[in-house]
């Protein structure tokens, strides 16, 4: 048993994701995304990934306990999206994209901004987003 949880390190983003990726694989938000659950599996390690990067360079919290075997990721009140950290993630984004087919991607794009409006209307202050 895990009972510490310390904050993630850039060097963990890998691991984590990998912790990740198996904890959302059926989860009907990546199923709609890639429905293709063989192309999600494969997929999702690295999505998980560059999203951990991206966060962590961008002003996201995650944590884990010391073997991995439970992560959380936190948006902050009032966290905006930052183009800077993706650039500092172009090399595990570049496997995402590979791996993405251009339908994966319209999905993703879409399916992020009808979830951010409707996070919008059920959380319109400021909040700590898990």
């Amino acid at each position: 048993m895990d009972p510490v949880v310390t904050e993630l390190a850039l060097a963990q983003c890998s691991p984590a994701g990998a912790v990740l990726a198996r904890a959302f694989l059926d989860e009907p938000w990546w199923g709609a995304v890639i429905p293709d659950r063989d192309r999600r599996r494969r997929a999702l390690p690295s999505i998980m990934t560059a999203g951990l990067r991206h966060g962590l360079l961008s002003g996201v919290v995650a944590e884990a306990t010391p073997s991995l075997r439970a992560v959380s990721w936190w948006e902050p009140p009032g966290y905006q999206d930052a183009f800077l950290p993706w650039l500092r993630c172009l090399p595990s984004l570049g496997a995402t994209v590979w791996r993405a087919t251009p339908a994966d991607l319209r999905r993703m794009f879409r399916a992020l901004g009808q979830w951010n409006r409707i996070r919008q209307g059920i959380a319109p202050r400021p909040h700590w987003y898990l």
